[in-house]
């Protein structure tokens, strides 16, 4: 379509008109996407800090399957509830002197 002289102003209308949509579109794919409801997920951070261990230990425990990663929004998180299900308790015999047997 051949845009003359007098075409112009209308022209650059539609053209403005398409950009701001096109802007509408971008600025929503910006921006994140909200966690799903209802799950307590926790930062790398925060579960680090709540098994006592550094984020090393839980890149590893990660890649052995001992915890399960969530991405969202180009972020990394945690299920609590998962986190505290792989914790697994520990009991010490109190009694019992010296080394295993």
């Amino acid at each position: 379509m051949a845009i003359t002289f007098d075409l112009l102003p209308a022209a650059m209308e539609e053209t403005i008109d398409r950009l701001d949509s096109i802007e509408k579109l971008l600025m929503k794919m910006q921006q994140p996407a909200p966690l799903p409801q209802g799950t307590d997920y926790i930062t790398r951070k925060q579960a680090a800090e709540l098994l006592h261990c550094s984020l090393v230990s839980l890149h590893a425990w990660a890649k052995q399957g001992k915890v399960k990663l969530y991405h969202f929004a180009g972020k990394t998180y945690l299920n609590k509830s998962e986190v505290m299900a792989a914790m697994k308790p520990v009991s010490y015999d109190l009694k019992q002197k010296g080394g295993s047997k």
